[in-house]
């Protein structure tokens, strides 16, 4: 192998030890959190305290450039503590600006709660109603 080649095969050696050295040593749950923007929540109330939610969002950041890398495993947990009176949450689906979940409440309380404040939610309700709220980490059911 002639010696450019071998500084060649350290160098990008290295670099894949460095891009995965964050995975590893670092909190990518809390990575995903900061890089991750939750911009608008859809919620069709089902019955027996079942929702389907719409997630849209942008990421930034390492949180972009890891989802790009490695899946949106990486944001899952962020997902699954995103509905904070939730007993169950499953992802249908995930996209690289959004996620569908489908979601079982565990009480009958009089709201969803979520763990951080959403500027737009639109909620509908099954008996055809509509509601919008603005700058709310609570949906009303």
């Amino acid at each position: 192998m002639k010696r450019g080649g071998f500084k060649l095969l350290v160098t990008v050696f290295i670099l894949l030890q460095l891009l995965l050295l964050p995975v590893s040593a670092f909190d990518t749950a809390e990575m995903a959190r900061e890089g991750l923007t939750i911009d608008r929540v859809m919620v069709q109330v089902g019955e027996d305290h079942h929702a389907l939610v719409s997630v849209d969002y942008r990421l930034r950041g390492f949180t972009l450039f890891y989802v790009i890398i490695f899946g949106g495993k990486v944001i899952e947990p962020v997902l699954d503590g995103f509905i904070t009176n939730a007993e169950n949450i499953e992802v249908i689906e995930m996209r690289r600006d959004g996620a569908d979940l489908s979601v079982k409440l565990t009480d009958s309380g009089a709201a969803i709660r979520l763990s951080c404040e959403v500027p737009e939610v639109i909620v509908r309700y099954p008996e055809g109603r509509r509601l919008e709220l603005r700058d709310t980490s609570t949906i009303p059911l």
